[in-house]
């Protein structure tokens, strides 16, 4: 397997990793707790203390993306003509996300802080009661715990498939 391989591949399985607890803290918030889950719900919730992942989970989707479309686009006659263009736009929009992220982020922190807005806030989004936030962090470990045990599942198939051909009847030549 080549190197951009392992490591498209690797990005691709470390993603969910990341991905799924955000989705519990907006999805099923809102589907099961009734939380309206706008922007500023996610960038208080996300900032500070999930800001690092985030931005992790941003970085990791982003260049398996740009990785992906690399390997598929060099085939193309044109590729090489567009391709620093294309890299600057590749370096941009993380960078302008990321900083849209960290600004909003800030931004929030000091809502938090004023306790009249910061209520509103709870109020405007039916923030979750502490007995919401138990049963979403016990659905976040669920939820990884279920992926872990898919991915140990398919790597048990694939290594009894591996095996099985090393060890099964051969062909003659």
């Amino acid at each position: 397997m080549p190197t951009w391989e392992f490591i498209q591949l690797a990005l691709g399985l470390t993603i969910p990793v990341l991905l799924l607890p955000h989705i519990v803290n907006t999805r099923i918030a809102h589907d099961y707790f009734g939380v309206n889950d706008i922007y500023a719900y996610e960038l208080i919730r996300l900032w500070p203390d999930s800001a690092v992942t985030q931005t992790l989970l941003l970085l990791l989707v982003w260049v398996h993306g740009c990785v992906g479309l690399h390997f598929w686009l060099r085939l193309a006659p044109q590729y090489h003509r567009f391709a620093p263009a294309l890299l600057a736009l590749a370096i941009f929009v993380p960078v302008a996300a990321l900083g849209g992220f960290y600004s909003g982020g800030r931004g929030m922190a000091q809502v938090i802080q004023d306790p009249a807005l910061f209520s509103t806030i709870k109020t405007m989004t039916h923030w979750p009661s502490a007995k919401d936030f138990e049963a979403l962090a016990r659905y976040r470990t669920l939820v990884r715990a279920e992926y872990f045990i898919l991915l140990g599942v398919v790597a048990g198939y694939l290594l009894l498939t591996y095996f099985g051909r090393l060890t099964g009847p051969k062909v003659p030549s």
